[in-house]
């Protein structure tokens, strides 16, 4: 597997979106799979390296960008709409230099959320091969409210904004919540695209009861692949195992 570091313009922000590329060592690339972080997390992933190591020998390549306000983006403003429009970015620009692939997605949990709405602007559901979601935060506008404000909405409402995330601090302000209440996925979600869910009962982030209404609400779409005991970033020995696994032979298989 070959590993690349670059950077494309996003044509529709006029910015820089970075991202690393995986691609198969006999450059015969079958389809390209889109990967997307969580909150607060960037494109340097364990879980997507492994993803890309199991499935480039069937001449596949993963490509991981940063988000908007992640990792190594230039811009301080994290909102849906540029996030989407990132995405529909890269897909342009596979589409001109690897004109012959396909083009999948491999998310997790806020980058899930994000795919559902890239899949619900879908005019033609041909143009989207193979999703596979992990730890999907489908429930976005609650799991922002309760679980990533550890200030308490309160005092986010007072200030009308907060600055959340790790090693690199993401300004999230009260437009992007009112974004989040906007683009509710259990009451706007229409596509009829494929898709596999990966969640664990344990999530203590994103609830594994939206995952199971999703897939009740979606059931000619939508399959769920569980992993008992499992919370929201797979620590548990073997389970990021499960994750890739299970994963790569729907890629592979389907």
């Amino acid at each position: 597997m070959i590993t690349e570091k670059c950077s494309i313009m996003s044509n529709r922000e006029n910015e820089e979106v970075f991202m690393i590329k995986y691609l198969p060592d006999n450059k015969i690339i079958d389809e390209v799979v889109i990967a997307i972080h969580g909150f607060g997390s960037t494109k340097h992933s364990d879980t997507i390296t492994m993803l890309a190591e199991k499935i480039s020998e069937h001449g596949y390549a993963v490509f991981a960008l940063d988000l908007p306000a992640h990792g190594e983006s230039k811009t301080e403003i994290l909102t849906i709409d540029k996030a989407i429009n990132y995405l529909l970015d890269l897909e342009d620009y596979i589409k001109q230099e690897y004109k012959e692939a396909k083009i999948g997605y491999f998310a997790s949990s806020f980058g899930a959320y994000l795919t559902l709405l890239r899949l619900n602007k879908l005019e033609n559901e041909k143009d989207i091969d193979k999703v596979v979601l992990r730890c999907s935060a489908i429930d976005m506008k609650n799991i922002f409210k309760n679980n990533l404000l550890d200030e308490g909405y309160e005092k986010f409402e007072r200030l009308g904004f907060a600055d959340l995330g790790f090693a690199r601090k993401v300004h999230c302000t009260k437009e992007f919540y009112n974004e989040l209440v906007k683009n509710d996925i259990f009451k706007i979600y229409k596509s009829s695209h494929k898709i596999l869910l990966i969640h664990g009962t344990e999530d203590e982030c994103a609830p594994y009861e939206d995952a199971v209404r999703f897939e009740d609400e979606n059931e000619d779409y939508v399959e769920l692949k569980t992993i008992v005991g499992a919370g929201h970033r797979f620590l548990n020995p073997g389970e990021i195992e499960k994750v890739i696994d299970i994963a790569s032979k729907y890629y592979i298989e389907k």
